[in-house]
């Protein structure tokens, strides 16, 4: 696994002398796979008629800048790809994200922007007076959009989590307009992953600031046009709904997503926190973001629900201390919201990601994700002190009410560890829902090798392997057209292959029954394959898809 991840790193007599590790065969094939010319794309079993969509993806795809190696397998040039599956047939294309990170790094064979664990050098491109300014005021964040693709209406975003935003066209992989939060809300750091229910007129973004004291910003996106904003995108018509100070008066906590519902955002301050005097010291103190990060495992969790009408803090939650990157999904049910996210005991995942533990096979296996839910009750009037809150049959989360109305959590685990990138049927985001789905990645635990379906109401689980030489990644659900029952329809995944023999794939399985309907054996020669993070997709027609003819040409740096 490590090896795939750095592949574009290491050289073909390295992967040679390691080759008979499982890990290097899985490196060796990502490189080869860039010198390979095969542009035949073979079908095995079926696929079916009605799927006709566009799938984007996005994650790292170059650590290697001539002679100087970037620190974190997320600090890689963000590269987007794209399936287009119609037809019974499978396209594949991919582009690196055309950012300024990307185009000055490429010049300079160095990072100038400040990376997650990589620190800025100077930018030949300004003045004196400019690398000054930029060293004591951050305005210059990275814009490398690797951890995040997403759709507001027709538009696409390619985000990281900073205040920089990449609008790209999707036929093309161009990138279009890059929006930058700061200059329109003062925000500097803004959530990777933005929230809206299906059928809604607003979406929603977490974000933060630091230079003007510690704050969150809940943001409220609109999902439609007026005459006079036509010129805009949504993301540049964006408002700040509410505004929460910090816990810590040089702090803010890091989080990577947050919750809806149908009244609810949901948002969970962690432990995990980001020190705001060395974040806007990074530059003049030569240090990566990740130097900024303190873990306190002593220090709570607190929930946020804030409704998204008013931006009302309805009420506060405290849990142990836990760290999560991903909320699977939040609803509310009899006068309570559920949340289930993907639990970790701590911080320590971040580390796991180091380009020179990898380059040594080391990669620790403990504290690995786990599925779990806690219960927020919306009212505690009338309750006596000590007394369980949740009232909800069949649920063994608890809120204890304690003295000066504070409420603290304890969660349930709703199945075993080793998995992460939680994904539903999109229509039931903010919704009661049945069930997740979910890959195994890169860990070596319960379901190594191996994506699921996972029935969050009774816990059982569906798996599907092919074999340790392959990874599946993040699963994406589509709805069969006119479906009624949840999990009617496919999954689509790109399963990456260690094994230089077997070229990677896109499978395609049937979501009920978690078996192989088909699969797409990818030629190398459409492009580089990398492992990517998360993805994206729209139901498209035939007049939907034609690179030639793309509406937008303009690029607004």
């Amino acid at each position: 696994m490590d090896k795939l991840l750095v592949s574009c790193v290491e050289t073909e007599n390295e992967i040679q002398n390691t080759i008979e590790d499982q890990s290097s065969k899985f490196h060796s094939v990502l490189l080869l796979n860039q010198k390979k010319k095969n542009d035949s794309t073979i079908i095995q079993g079926n696929i079916p008629s009605w799927i006709s969509v566009r799938m984007i993806r996005l994650g790292p795809a170059k650590w290697d800048l001539d002679d100087f190696v970037l620190n974190h397998w997320l600090d890689g040039c963000a590269m987007l790809c794209k399936f287009i599956i119609r037809n019974g047939t499978i396209k594949y294309s991919s582009k690196f994200l055309d950012s300024d990170a990307y185009r000055k790094m490429n010049k300079v064979n160095r990072p100038v922007y400040t990376e997650f664990g990589t620190r800025a050098f100077p930018d030949p491109c300004k003045n004196v007076f400019s690398r000054i300014f930029s060293q004591i005021v951050p305005s210059d964040l990275t814009d490398n959009g690797l951890l995040n693709v997403f759709k507001l209406a027709d538009e696409y975003y390619a985000a990281s989590e900073t205040c920089n935003i990449w609008k790209f066209c999707p036929k093309s992989l161009d990138v279009t307009r890059k929006i930058n939060l700061d200059k329109i809300n003062g925000v500097n750091l803004a959530c990777s992953h933005t929230q809206f229910m299906e059928n809604e007129d607003y979406a929603y973004n977490m974000s933060s600031s630091f230079l003007t004291g510690m704050k969150y910003h809940l943001i409220k996106i609109p999902l439609f046009q007026y005459e006079e904003t036509r010129n805009k995108s949504f993301l540049e018509r964006s408002s700040i709904l509410t505004t929460i100070s910090s816990n810590w008066t040089t702090c803010i906590a890091y989080y990577h997503s947050f919750g809806i519902t149908k009244n609810y955002i949901i948002f969970i301050e962690l432990p995990l926190l980001v020190n705001g005097f060395k974040l806007a010291t990074c530059t003049p103190k030569g240090r990566p973001l990740k130097d900024c990060f303190e873990w306190h495992p002593n220090e709570k969790s607190k929930f946020y629900v804030i409704c998204k009408f008013t931006g009302k803090i309805v009420q506060k939650y405290y849990s142990a201390a836990f760290f999560y990157f991903h909320i699977i999904n939040c609803y509310e049910e009899d006068n309570h919201i559920i949340v289930d996210l993907m639990a970790y005991e701590n911080a320590d995942i971040l580390e796991k990601w180091d380009l020179n533990l990898m380059r040594q096979n080391i990669y620790y296996e403990d504290n690995q994700s786990v599925p779990k839910r806690f219960i927020l009750p919306l009212s505690i009037k009338n309750s006596s002190i000590g007394e369980n809150l949740v009232t909800l049959k069949n649920q063994k989360s608890r809120a204890i009410l304690s003295e000066k109305n504070i409420i603290t959590l304890t969660g349930e685990e709703l199945g075993r560890p080793g998995f992460e990138l939680p994904t539903i049927n999109r229509n039931y985001n903010g919704k009661k829902y049945k069930y997740c789905y979910g890959s195994g990645v890169f860990e070596k635990g319960n379901f190594a090798n191996s994506i699921l379906k996972l029935n969050v109401d009774d816990q059982s689980v569906l798996v599907w392997k092919d074999s340790d030489e392959h990874f599946p990644g993040e699963c994406l659900f589509v709805a069969r057209p006119g479906s009624i029952e949840e999990d009617d329809g496919v999954i689509l995944n790109v399963v990456l292959s260690s094994n230089e023999s077997k070229p990677h794939y896109v499978l395609i399985l049937d979501s009920k029954t978690f078996t192989e309907i088909g699969r797409a054996y990818l030629g190398s020669g459409t492009g580089i394959i990398p492992p990517t993070i998360h993805g994206v997709f729209e139901y498209i027609n035939d007049e939907d898809e034609n690179d030639k003819n793309d509406d937008e040409k303009n690029v607004d740096y």
